[in-house]
């Protein structure tokens, strides 16, 4: 019953929707909430006649009505079912309604689904608000449910809304006709599609689906708004391509109709359409294009968005120090906004330590925790805190990282908020294998029963890794089981259940149980692999190949354990498998699956065997944290291995010691460019150490082998392997040639084309950057081919322009193009090459310019792969044009190198580092001489010809910076005659 504040309460909501939601979140039966009005009325009536008037108006509503209709038994139901539904109702809110419903799964089955559905549709019908009318409790109970269930759960809300927001139902009906497909059963496509269409008849639409399956379909701008939630609806699905074709059309109708406002949020969503496809360039350009429409149109809660969204694409492109300065721009600029200037420092302290900068970003997540006091703003304190405890712990400041801790588990105690207990647990402070064991071991069985597979995973990982830290070996399989078997029906999709799957595998191998561990691994991978097959994109199927990259290696591990010929096949065959996808296969066509280009031992065994080069062949491969080296040749009918002294650890400070000196530290505060003085003074001491320890596979290299081809796993791939110093204390290109390939799948494909023929013509391209000091050093590389007799065209400065170099590559045999460019590390497609732009030369600082401007002066990677290129050669002496980056999104996607291979070029020859230009000329000079001479050798043995004789000349050019820089990638054959 309702005492008589409650009842004033009522008569001052003004709508009946906020006083069906005010009820029913008192749990209050329709009879009570009746006679709790009527009472007060016969009471109050004389002094308040109106109000009164309008208790019985309510008291008639809650008689005859359904707005409460949750609390009617139904029976077509159980009552445990009636009982269910009455509780999602009261709950309302859509994370309350999932858990309810994730607690009570077994319950909902088809007639649970037919009452749930009437029930929404009736009380939508009422009028009743979203909450009220059972949106979270439909579309959760759909989330619950088969393919259908979740189809009709979207249809019935898409027409419940078709009168007050048009916009929702459009978005809706193409979320329920898609999960009908995914039935496979047409009849009920059909049904989805048929309503569909005969909404977007009655809003003057014609075939609503046909807005972005339709190119051709006229687009007006009294259809935008549709539109606009249409593109919307095509991202959520999962199709990217066509919500960026979707929103691009309606972007000049916007501009026509000086439609600002609308404008830049389409470009904000394009922009996030593009970062889905992994092409961050377009993505910042839009970002950039709708900030200038936010200082149109005056909006600084968008621009404060969207900015954020570009700073934040800034550091997935690697672009560190760039995004820092934007952050801390938008921080100042958001003094006046607590809410923001609180998320802008949050976001710039993430930035700093992005760049380890652990005190810059211990002291941004200290200040937003100081401005986040306040009860209700318990959820960004705990972020800050979560941060500060990080940055402090990296810092080594242990008292404060501690002492934070603490003030961590007082906001637990205080909100009693679980994903605070769950971001105390996760500190790195937090031993959960100690005194915070029971605590967490609560928290992982409410977080299963619950369904939350994420949190339940994460934790899980994290005892794992305490209990087996501390040798509880067995606990910690007991709770790798636990979550996985609670999990089970979705375990080969989910990928953060694969480090519970090998941490499982590997804690059988120490307790002895290795074929207990290979039957793991084998199912895991076995799902992986029809995950992959279900693939459309190859960026996808990276994503899930980096995923399980690690399965793959536990297989390999156990494989060579054994140490037997047919085990150790299936070692080299598994590290080759794991390799990115993209290295391996091509793309597919649009919505067919990715073929795999898997290769055997057996395979590659006869493609050396049968080459008229002796060749070895040496594939590096991370297994049980130590590197090995598969070695195969034609000499021997298995393959052999060697293990390596060098551990990730010292192969990662290598890497970065000799990038460090030969590039500088273009993400150090400050900047610390290039340094001659440094490069000449500096010991190298991690790189020669890890180069001799490699060089010993040398011993495995039969000494008639001519050339060796490197595939080499990512972390070595920017050390220059023709350089590993071998027993005899030489350089290994002093004894042999070397070339590189993606993968032995990479490898042997190649010998199903015919080698190619000899060149005949040459296209050379050269531009200096603004910054150049003597720009004929690399504008003059057209003396290279002075003694060439067959047919050279050349272009250079601002003439040499990215349409020219396109065209002139699709006919000419040799391609040289030396100028600047740069790898893009989290869109590798977007890395680029900087030619002319018909009137100017390019300047080095990319950052400095808008992407527009910039883009006229581009070369990138995906416009090169989506040419039909013939060239058998192509050189780019530009700098670092070899190098992969993408590591830390976990994705070695192709660059530069890989994307002419792929678009059709032989043999590429590129730069691992930024090239001295004396010594480079004076090095490609001499590669010419072989490469184009009368009798051209191979782009390898013309290579290593320059190599050696750069390193026994007399000048000061015997360091690897100066002679090192380029690797051959691809065909390694004789040229065929004719």
């Amino acid at each position: 019953m309702l005492n008589d504040a409650e009842v004033r309460g009522l008569l001052d909501l003004e709508t009946l929707a906020e006083v069906a939601d005010t009820t029913r979140r008192m749990r209050l039966l329709p009879p009570d909430v009746a006679r709790s009005l009527r009472e007060w009325g016969a009471r109050e009536g004389a002094s308040r006649p109106a109000e009164a008037a309008q208790a019985e108006f309510l008291a008639r509503v809650y008689d005859e009505l359904s707005v409460n209709a949750a609390w009617e038994q139904d029976e077509g139901i159980t009552a445990a079912q009636n009982e269910l539904l009455a509780a999602v109702w009261a709950e309302g809110e859509w994370p309350l309604v999932l858990g309810a419903l994730k607690r009570s799964r077994s319950l909902i089955d088809d007639d649970f689904m037919r009452v749930a559905l009437s029930r929404h549709t009736e009380r939508a019908r009422l009028g009743v608000a979203d909450e009220a009318s059972g949106l979270a409790a439909v579309l959760a109970i759909g989330v619950l449910g088969d393919a259908s269930a979740r189809g009709w759960a979207h249809v019935a809300y898409a027409r419940s809304q078709e009168a007050a927001r048009p916009d929702r139902s459009i978005r809706h009906f193409a979320l329920g006709v898609a999960r009908m497909r995914e039935t496979g059963d047409t009849q009920l496509v059909e049904m989805a599609l048929a309503a569909q269409r005969s909404f977007g008849q009655r809003q003057g639409l014609g075939a609503l689906g046909d807005l972005g399956d339709e190119p051709d379909l006229e687009l007006t701008y009294a259809m935008i708004p549709l539109a606009e939630e249409r593109a919307n609806s095509l991202r959520d699905q999962g199709k990217p391509a066509a919500a960026v074709e979707l929103f691009t059309r309606m972007v000049p109708l916007c501009e026509e109709f000086g439609d600002h406002e609308r404008l830049l949020r389409i470009l904000n969503v394009r922009a996030l359409a593009y970062e889905d496809l992994g092409d961050l360039a377009r993505a910042e350009e839009d970002y950039r294009a709708a900030i200038e429409s936010c200082r149109r149109v005056g909006d600084a809660a968008r621009l404060f968005e969207i900015e954020t969204n570009l700073a934040a694409s800034m550091l997935k492109r690697g672009r560190v120090s760039a995004g820092i300065s934007l952050f801390a721009r938008i921080a100042e600029s958001s003094s006046g906004n607590e809410v923001r200037l609180a998320a802008a420092k949050n976001n710039l302290a993430h930035a700093y330590m992005r760049q380890d900068r652990w005190e810059d970003a211990a002291r941004e997540y200290a200040d937003v925790e100081l401005m986040t006091a306040r009860p209700e703003q318990s959820r960004s304190r705990m972020i800050a805190l979560a941060g500060l405890i990080s940055a402090l712990d990296k810092a080594g400041d242990d008292a404060e990282a501690a002492a934070a801790t603490d003030r961590l588990f007082r906001l637990f105690e205080e909100t009693q908020d679980l994903d605070v207990l769950f971001s105390y647990l996760n500190a790195p402070t937090v031993d959960l294998a100690g005194e915070s064991r029971a605590l967490a071991l609560e928290v992982l069985q409410e977080l299963v029963a619950q369904g939350d597979v994420m949190l339940a995973s994460s934790m899980a990982i994290q005892l794992v890794r305490d209990l087996r830290r501390t040798d509880e070996h067995e606990n910690a399989l007991a709770i790798a089981d636990f979550v996985l078997s609670a999990f089970d029906s979705v375990r080969s999709d989910i990928a953060i259940l694969i480090p519970l799957e090998v941490a499982a595998a590997e804690i059988e191998r120490r307790l002895g149980n290795t074929r207990a561990a290979e039957d793991r691994l084998r199912a895991a991978v076995t799902a992986v692999e029809h995950r992959i097959a279900r693939a459309t994109r190859l960026r996808d199927a990276d994503w899930i190949m980096d995923s399980a990259r690690a399965l793959y290696l536990g297989l390999a591990a156990i494989a060579l354990e054994r140490g037997e010929p047919a085990p150790l096949r299936t070692t080299f065959e598994l590290a080759d498998a794991c390799l990115p996808v993209t290295l391996t296969s091509e793309e597919p066509p649009e919505g067919e699956p990715i073929a795999r280009d898997w290769v055997s031992t057996q395979e590659v065994l006869d493609a050396l065997g049968s080459a008229d080069t002796r060749l070895t062949l040496i594939e590096f491969a991370l297994i049980d944290d130590r590197l090995c080296a598969f070695v195969l040749d034609g000499e021997h009918a298995e393959p052999r291995v060697r293990a390596f002294e060098s551990t990730r650890e010292q192969l990662a400070a290598a890497a970065r010691e000799f990038s460090l000196l030969v590039n500088g530290d273009p993400v150090a505060f400050p900047d610390e460019p290039f340094s001659m003085q440094r490069l000449l003074d500096a010991p190298l001491v991690a790189f020669e150490g890890v180069m001799a320890d490699l060089g010993g596979v040398y011993e495995l290299v039969g000494t008639a082998t001519e050339a060796v081809c490197f595939v080499p796993t990512r972390e070595i791939e920017g050390l220059p392997l023709h350089a590993l110093k071998i027993p005899t204390g030489e350089r290994l290109i002093e004894t042999v040639g070397v070339f590189y390939s993606p993968s032995a799948a990479g490898f042997a494909r190649g010998l199903e084309r015919e080698p190619a023929r000899a060149p005949t013509t040459v296209v050379c391209a050269a531009v200096a950057s603004l910054e150049d000091p003597e720009p004929d050093l690399i504008e003059g590389d057209a003396a290279l081919f002075a003694r060439f007799n067959g047919q050279v065209e050349t272009r250079s400065g601002p003439s040499a322009t990215p349409a020219w170099v396109r065209q002139a590559m699709e006919s000419a045999n040799v391609a040289h193009i030396t100028c600047h460019g740069y790898v893009d590390e989290q869109d590798p497609f977007g890395s680029a090459l900087l030619l002319g732009d018909g009137e100017s030369r390019p300047t080095q600082h990319v950052d400095d310019i808008s992407p527009l401007a910039r883009g006229a002066f581009e070369l990138t990677v995906r416009q090169l792969r989506d040419r039909d290129l013939v060239c058998d050669l192509v050189t780019l002496r530009a700098c670092s044009t070899a190098r992969r980056g993408a590591e830390s999104s976990g994705e070695e996607m192709s660059t530069l190198s890989r994307a002419l291979q792929l678009g059709g070029c032989r043999t590429v020859v590129t730069a691992l580092w930024d090239v001295d230009q004396r010594s480079s000329l004076a090095l490609l000079e001499t590669f010419y001489r072989y490469a184009l001479g009368e009798e051209p050798l191979p782009a390898w043995q013309a290579l290593a010809r320059a190599m050696r004789r750069l390193i026994h000349s007399q000048t000061d050019w015997s360091h690897v910076y100066f002679w090192g820089p380029f690797v051959v990638s691809g065909e390694w054959r004789p040229y065929r005659s004719g």
